[in-house]
């Protein structure tokens, strides 16, 4: 396995800017997860560590050697793109094979390779069906399997899972998860979820712009953003004037409030509930709130509060205070 750094690195495109000195390391056997929105850079920097972009200026380092010049084929690293890119002709043992073929390993010890990367994604029965006849998660698991069986240095995952439905989206993550531990490959993986990326990682970088605007565990990242952009991105925020530590603007997740009838100590803000939403575990509110700060005249703010027995419950309509929970 290795660690992976990119120190200073800048990337253009037709002159236009694409990376912006971005600093980032990502640990030996750590999953590391690049988030951000589309056109932030986030697949740039996955194909400048695969070696297939040159940055404009900048190192990539391998281990501490520095690789910024090193061709693709003497990375040792496997890729999984986002079309999983399987060869249509070959079975799925085959494609498996590929790329410890042009690694000219002997067939006994590629054949023992195929046959155990096939078991670890769970497709060792179906290593002679043709690759094109499988649905898209079994398809998804041979570009892995794929990847892997050369036994990479580094796996890049650049959005895998962008093309399964929700449902099955949510089960490979687990496997991805699964066969990163077990097999303890530096990982990165490259994403717009912001599911995906808290439920995966060991550590998250938030990509904004061409830089890099956090990076942290999940859930450091999503309880102590660094910024607004991050607070907003990594999920449902509340920007609430006048409630930060210097007086100042406080970014307040809707699970960290709640509602009472009457404003206590900790009330922040009244209002009338706009919305009541029960959606099972919790009930999902609105809130309208009036004169919240200078200038702002009308303040709609989201509070989550779990149906737990416990919690007091609230009607379209109702006064409310809001309050830190």
């Amino acid at each position: 396995m290795a660690d992976i750094a990119l120190e200073s690195v800048t990337c253009s495109y037709g002159g236009a800017p694409v990376l912006c000195g971005v600093d980032l390391t990502i640990a030996d056997g750590e999953l590391h997860t690049v988030l951000g929105p589309s056109g932030c850079g986030k697949t740039t920097t996955l194909r400048l560590i695969a070696g297939f972009l040159r940055p404009d200026s900048g190192r990539i380092l391998m281990d501490g050697a520095d690789i910024t010049h090193l061709p693709p084929e003497k990375r040792r690293m496997g890729v999984v793109f986002q079309n999983y890119a399987l060869f249509p002709q070959m079975t799925v043992a085959q494609n498996v094979a590929y790329g410890l073929r042009v690694a000219r390993r002997p067939k006994a010890d590629a054949a023992r390779a195929v046959a155990d990367y096939l078991d670890l994604v769970g497709l060792a029965d179906l290593a002679d069906r043709n690759a094109m006849e499988l649905s898209g998660g079994q398809q998804q698991r041979v570009a892995l399997a794929r990847a892997l069986a050369p036994e990479p240095r580094v796996l890049l995952l650049d959005e895998p899972l962008s093309n399964l439905d929700a449902e099955l989206r949510q089960r490979m993550r687990e496997e991805i998860r699964r066969i990163q531990r077990q097999v303890g490959v530096t990982t990165l993986f490259i994403t717009h979820d912001q599911q995906e990326a808290l439920a995966l990682s060991d550590a998250v970088s938030v990509m904004h712009a061409g830089a890099i605007a956090q990076t942290g565990a999940p859930r450091e990242v999503y309880e102590h953003p660094a910024d607004a952009f991050v607070a907003a991105f990594t999920g449902e925020v509340n920007r609430i004037p006048g409630a930060g530590p210097d007086g100042g603007e406080a970014l307040v997740r809707p699970e960290a409030l709640r509602l009472a009838a009457e404003p206590g100590p900790r009330a922040l803000l009244t209002g009338r509930v706009a919305v009541a939403r029960y959606e099972g575990f919790a009930t999902r509110y609105e809130v309208v709130c009036e004169g919240a700060g200078e200038g702002v005249a009308v303040l709609r703010v989201g509070v989550l509060m779990l149906n737990d027995g416990r919690s007091p419950v609230f009607a379209e309509g109702d006064a409310v205070a809001v309050e830190r929970a």
